[in-house]
């Protein structure tokens, strides 16, 4: 297990450290960045091959992993956000609404405003995560811009199965799901 979890970091960095050629002008744009400094083009649509390239790079894993959709009890999810690659960790307890609001009734809800939400096509309450059984499911809340699992357009108010390491898209704003046991003290 220690293994797996220092090639994982390690992978990370790697992906970090790398750049993304902007495919209008070719200029080294950082991961970080959502448009090309140079000529202004788009970069996030770019992120899900820089994942695939990267998973494609060796033995070890790197950004993307595949290897379950189960979540067992212990489990925590963690999504990571792009283009800012911020991670944040749920438990899941409780159903999760991804949005641009607060909580409002019986489920948890993950405010993405400030990652630019709004400007990228999120709703104010556009999906759900939750878990069902051993599985994370994803629901779209019919949302206006919709949500896309692993590039496929997912249909409003239909529970869909989500497995470690896949890319969800809601509007245009990019999520990568992973899988990882909790932490005990």
């Amino acid at each position: 297990m220690e293994s797996h979890v220092s090639d994982s970091l390690e992978a990370t960095q790697l992906v970090r450290r790398r750049p993304l050629k902007c495919p209008r002008c070719g200029y080294e744009c950082r991961l970080s960045h959502s448009r090309c400094p140079r000529c202004g083009e788009t970069l996030v649509d770019m992120l899900s091959s820089v994942a695939s390239d990267e998973d494609q790079v060796g033995s070890t894993a790197l950004l993307v992993r595949h290897d379950t959709d189960h979540l067992e009890r212990d489990t925590v999810v963690t999504l990571r956000i792009f283009p800012s690659g911020q991670c944040v960790t749920q438990a899941l307890e409780r159903p999760l609404v991804l949005g641009r609001q607060k909580s409002q009734g019986p489920e948890d809800a993950f405010d993405l405003t400030e990652y630019d939400a709004y400007q990228l096509g999120v709703s104010r309450r556009h999906c759900l995560l939750q878990r069902e059984d051993i599985y994370l499911t994803v629901m779209d809340l019919g949302s206006a811009n919709g949500t896309c699992l692993n590039g496929k357009k997912l249909p409003a108010y239909r529970s869909h199965r989500v497995a470690n390491g896949d890319h969800l898209l809601l509007g245009r704003l990019h999520l990568l799901i992973s899988f990882r046991p909790e932490e005990t003290e």
